[in-house]
């Protein structure tokens, strides 16, 4: 029972360093801790589900035969993307619903400072904006019209 909680304490530091050092922005560690503890619940439920599904009700041996540990890595491996990302978007959802961390408000206010003047100059703005992604990109027949 020790070793359980060892093995769970170590997945939930590791996935809070995993959550903290790899995005790009700066992330807090409270909240990277939270990512931490529900991607570890959730492995810990999904193991046991799959070591239960394949040991009980899964016929992958009789129809794969020696292929069949492929088969369970390859989805265990899924199984383990799907959970990180989940972590990392309850870790997306606090930094959201709390707002931006002490390191990031500086692009987050500018964020909010472009989109109050968006709002202040109306549609003429919006609409040059996307006049000027239609050039950029190719923008099609209707940056043909524009042009001529």
């Amino acid at each position: 029972m020790v070793l359980y909680l060892l093995d769970m304490v170590g997945h939930v530091l590791l996935l809070t360093v995993f959550y903290m050092v790899l995005p790009v922005g700066q992330i807090r560690f409270g909240h990277a801790l939270i990512g931490g503890v529900t991607a570890t619940l959730l492995w810990e439920l999904t193991r046991h589900v799959l070591v239960w599904y394949f040991a009980r009700l899964s016929m992958t041996n009789l129809i794969y035969g020696s292929m069949e540990a492929v088969i369970v890595v390859l989805l265990t491996l899924e199984a383990a993307a799907v959970i990180l990302l989940l972590g990392a978007q309850v870790i997306a959802e606090i930094d959201r619903d709390r707002g931006p961390s002490r390191k990031g408000a500086g692009a987050a206010s500018h964020r909010r400072r472009s989109s109050q003047t968006r709002s202040r100059d109306g549609a003429d703005n919006s609409h040059r904006a996307h006049s000027r992604a239609q050039s950029v990109s190719g923008g099609g027949a209707s940056s043909i019209r524009r042009s001529s």
